[in-house]
C-alpha cells in the first residue's frame, strides 16, 4: 500500500516540476480565503466525463459479448 502512494505521489509531483513557469502566473495575484478551489467549469467537465465513463462501461456490461 506504501509503496502504491509513494508511486503515485512521485508521478504527480514529476507533472508539476516539469510545467514551464511563466510570467503570467507570477503576476496573477492570489486566489482569495473564501474562493472555491473547483470552479464550475471543472464541475462541468468532470460530470460530462463521469457520465461519459459510465454509458461505455454499461455498454459493455449489458450489450457486450
Amino acid at each position: 500500500m506504501l509503496w502504491i502512494n509513494l508511486l503515485q505521489d512521485a508521478l504527480a509531483s514529476i507533472s508539476f516540476a516539469t510545467e514551464r513557469p511563466s510570467d503570467e502566473l507570477l503576476a496573477r495575484p492570489p486566489y482569495g480565503c473564501s474562493q472555491s478551489l473547483v470552479t464550475k467549469a471543472m464541475i462541468l467537465h468532470i460530470t460530462s466525463h463521469s457520465i461519459y465513463e459510465l454509458t461505455v462501461l454499461f455498454f459493455l456490461l449489458f450489450l457486450g459479448q
